[in-house]
């Protein structure tokens, strides 16, 4: 049994120690003489299976970059309900947020059944902005900017509670935690917030003499809930800089890896990493050539 454990997860390794090619062609997903049809450039993603899965917003589906090519249909609904971020708990509950709709929503691939769970109503103030969707152990959190509250789901969409801090940009720590993002002056920081209502610095990146502006941007948690930090820093009148920082449970700097970036990465991405549970990072990277996007590993393990 061991020795079975041991080849799949080296198999495992094998898996995610090449790049990842995303199945999304920009050219056919965008066009450029128009504004009305665009992807979002890097799209959604999600950890589950052992697979990462994307978000094609044009198509309706959610693609799996394995090799058997898994899609979850969403076009059923795609009218009533277009989707703008998702999060797979099983196959059979699937959380679905919708920005336009100002719902969010649960969808078994199996039953093809979609269950709204909340949604803005005359008795339902919950949302009036949605701007992030994350999970942690089973639970979904949905931010809202301008009720400034991320609110807790079950996995099975029971509402939890609510978390008083008004960030598009936040990560879960803790089934009651979550670790958020905010900017003082020149000090671009990450923030602690918790149900209760406590509140207090996590981690602080400082401007240097040599760069005009450092901003920063959560990326992702692994299992030890060590934090991923996308950094951009620089001078406004030249291409910026970007690195990936990994910030300990305690709010420490680990280690900082400095990567390139071309400029349509500058000017089209948000997001510009990806990791997965085990602490794998990827680059989302733009293939100039087929005008595609892949997923390049860093081939680095940050320790």
């Amino acid at each position: 049994m061991f020795k079975l454990i041991f080849l799949y997860s080296l198999l495992l390794c094998s898996v995610f120690a090449q790049d990842l090619t995303i199945p999304l062609n920009l050219s056919e997903l965008i066009d450029k003489n128009s504004v009305n049809t665009r992807a979002v450039f890097p799209p959604p993603m999600d950890y589950y299976d052992h697979q990462i899965w994307i978000l094609d917003t044009v198509n309706s589906k959610i693609k799996s970059l394995s090799d058997d090519k898994l899609n979850i249909d969403l076009s059923s609904f795609q009218k009533r309900f277009p989707v703008d971020d998702f999060k797979i708990v099983s196959y059979s509950k699937i959380f679905l947020m919708s920005k336009q709709k100002l719902s969010l929503a649960s969808y078994d691939s199996l039953s093809k059944k979609l269950t709204i769970i909340s949604k803005k109503s005359e008795k339902n103030d919950m949302f009036f902005e949605m701007s992030s969707l994350k999970k942690a152990a089973d639970k979904i959190y949905v931010s809202d900017l301008v009720s400034g509250f991320i609110r807790i789901f079950s996995k099975h969409g029971f509402f939890l509670g609510s978390i008083k801090f008004s960030s598009e940009d936040f990560l879960p720590f803790s089934p009651v935690e979550v670790i958020t993002l905010f900017s003082e002056g020149d000090v671009s920081s990450l923030g602690w917030a918790s149900i209760s209502g406590g509140k207090k610095v996590f981690y602080s990146e400082a401007k240097s003499d040599n760069d005009e502006f450092v901003t920063l941007s959560l990326v992702g948690m692994d299992q030890d809930k060590n934090t991923y930090v996308q950094k951009i820093y620089g001078s406004t009148h030249g291409l910026a800089k970007l690195a990936v920082q990994k910030i300990s449970p305690k709010g420490d700097l680990i280690s900082e890896k400095k990567v390139a970036m071309t400029l349509f990465e500058y000017q089209e991405f948000q997001r510009f990493f990806f990791v997965t549970p085990k602490a794998q990072v990827f680059q989302i990277k733009h293939n100039e050539k087929s005008d595609s996007l892949y997923l390049k590993s860093l081939d680095l393990i940050l320790k």
